[in-house]
């Protein structure tokens, strides 16, 4: 047995000590005549053993970098030496596998016949499995650039414009007798709009319980409340009143009013949503798009997480959209929102899947409706195209329509979710600083003709500019649109936030397979690079 893996193991040595020592003739030198003195009597087997060694030994020539033969042919070559050994490696190596198959058979037959036969078959056959291989990452980049199927079902009766709120207690009838009324703070008690809300409660003949006091990014303890009050009260649907966060925590009260589980268990661990009471809701800021989708994002400040889910049945029933409501919509979370809805688009723009050419277009449209509008309502709270406009942009937005095909996940959410989770920020204003430097770390030149399309479609940058400059430009205005037009803080640092988490944040932000696969493939590493831009 001893004799049978000498062929191998001095095929082995003289490959590990040429790599190490840079030279194969000194290699050759050394186990040369070990070999022909441990094998003098079986000729047959020194030599196939003093051709391993011949073998080996050019082979860990060839990949040392200290050798004199990788030196010269990276300095003829005239590129870095250390890529030329780079690129050596898969190739040589490779060979030398299918050579240490022909070195074992040589062994254990004693025939270097059949040893030489067996080398050259594994040597054909990891050609033929290479080949194959090349073939189908082809065939999966010319399926690429084929546009994918989708099915696309939104259930959501929208009633837009002023006084449409008359139709709200005939649209809550159809669902039952019993509404639980949830939002947030005071402001739809100054604005008069509970009042009005109220009011078409009590016209329809139904019974309202209460749940005030939801919070800016809705904790998983009001939705635990909601749910439970929902059962006591034996509630039939769920009335949203407010911004995103009251929607949000709408969609898994009724999702955990139907279920006996705790209703975090819906978010983290992805618990089957078998079914949740109808949920309406009555729009007050333009900015998440969740009055016309099927997603919500719940924190839990006891763990620091900040998740979204999403499923069919936590799409509204009916939605009414008024953009009167949001004249008193501070200008500060006008911009906020504003950044907000831009971001939901960014997501599904930037994107390497080809999709319909009108989708590209009605989302070009959708980015100039806000940065043409935004500024308009900031500047006169109470312009009734500007904020209908923005309330518009917002569903249209998130609400589905826009992803066609498209398959690949969102980049800049993930890691913003991270920041409203640890600091409780206002979700539109991370959304407004983490994408221009997103941007800027997903440019290259694979990415830079989509950044460059953006800023000329978008922004009119000067057509004359090649795509890497046009790219840079195109983010350049949206940061002067989003910092100085918006008067948004530009930086992490500026509202508090250093580097303490970041390392738990990044990790958080990439899940459990460790990259979120989006524009760009985004991994810790990435994340922390493009937290650290954002100081």
């Amino acid at each position: 047995m001893a004799i049978a893996v000498m062929p191998v193991i001095f095929f082995l040595i003289s490959l590990g000590l040429a790599f190490a020592t840079g030279t194969s003739w000194g290699t050759f030198g050394i186990l040369i005549p070990i070999s022909v003195t441990i094998l003098s009597g079986n000729y047959m087997m020194m030599s196939v053993c003093v051709g391993a060694i011949l073998a080996g030994a050019v082979c860990g020539d060839h990949i040392s970098p200290i050798s004199d033969t990788t030196i010269l042919s990276s300095a003829g070559a005239q590129c870095r030496h250390i890529d030329h050994v780079a690129t050596q490696m898969p190739y040589a190596l490779t060979v030398a596998l299918c050579a240490s198959v022909g070195y074992i058979l040589s062994g254990i037959t004693g025939n270097g016949y059949i040893g030489l036969a067996g080398a050259a078959i594994s040597l054909l056959s990891n050609n033929v499995i290479f080949r194959l291989r090349n073939y189908f990452e082809e065939y999966k980049k010319e399926r690429k650039n084929d546009m994918n199927g989708f099915v696309y079902d939104i259930p959501t009766r929208i009633y837009f414009g002023q006084d449409q709120l008359c139709h709200l207690g005939d649209e809550l009838k159809k669902y039952g007798k019993k509404v639980l009324v949830a939002y947030g703070g005071g402001s739809i008690k100054k604005s008069g709009l509970y009042d009005k809300v109220m009011a078409q409660i009590s016209a329809a003949g139904l019974y309202a319980a209460e749940l005030p006091g939801i919070e800016p990014n809705p904790k998983i303890d009001s939705v635990r409340r909601g749910a439970e009050l929902c059962k006591q009260e034996n509630i039939d649907m769920v009335l949203a009143v407010g911004g995103g966060s009251t929607i949000d925590a709408a969609k898994f009260i009724a999702a955990g009013a139907c279920a006996d589980i705790d209703p975090w268990e819906f978010i983290k661990n992805r618990a089957p949503i078998e079914r949740a009471l109808p949920v309406i809701t009555v729009l007050t800021i333009a900015a998440t798009g969740s009055e016309m989708d099927n997603c919500g994002v719940i924190s839990n400040p006891e763990t620091n997480d900040k998740i979204g889910r999403g499923d069919y049945k936590l799409v509204p029933k009916a939605s009414f959209l008024d953009p009167t409501v949001t004249y008193s919509v501070s200008a500060y979370q006008t911009a906020c929102g504003a950044a907000d809805i831009i971001s939901h688009i960014c997501e599904v723009y930037f994107n390497t899947e080809k999709d319909l050419y009108m989708l590209d277009g009605f989302m070009e449209v959708l980015f100039k409706t806000v940065i043409k509008y935004a500024p308009i309502a900031i500047a006169k709270p109470d312009d009734y195209e500007a904020r209908a406009n923005l309330m518009w942009a917002s569903s249209w937005a998130i609400n589905g329509f826009l992803d066609g095909g498209r398959t690949l996940a969102w980049s800049c959410h993930p890691m913003e979710h991270q920041l409203s989770a640890y600091y409780d920020i206002t979700h539109g204003l991370g959304l407004a600083i983490l994408p221009p430097r997103w941007m800027r770390h997903c440019l290259n030149d694979a990415t830079a003709p989509r950044l460059a399309r953006f800023a000329r479609t978008v922004f009119s940058v000067d057509n004359a500019l090649d795509d890497a400059e046009a790219a840079n430009a195109g983010i350049e205005r949206l940061s002067e649109f989003l910092f100085t037009t918006l008067g948004l803080k530009s930086t992490l640092s500026a509202i508090g936030i250093d580097q303490t988490h970041f390392d738990a944040m990044a990790e958080k932000a990439c899940g459990a397979g460790g990259v979120i696969e989006g524009f760009v493939p985004l991994k810790k590493q990435d994340v922390l690079d493009i937290y650290r831009m954002s100081l």
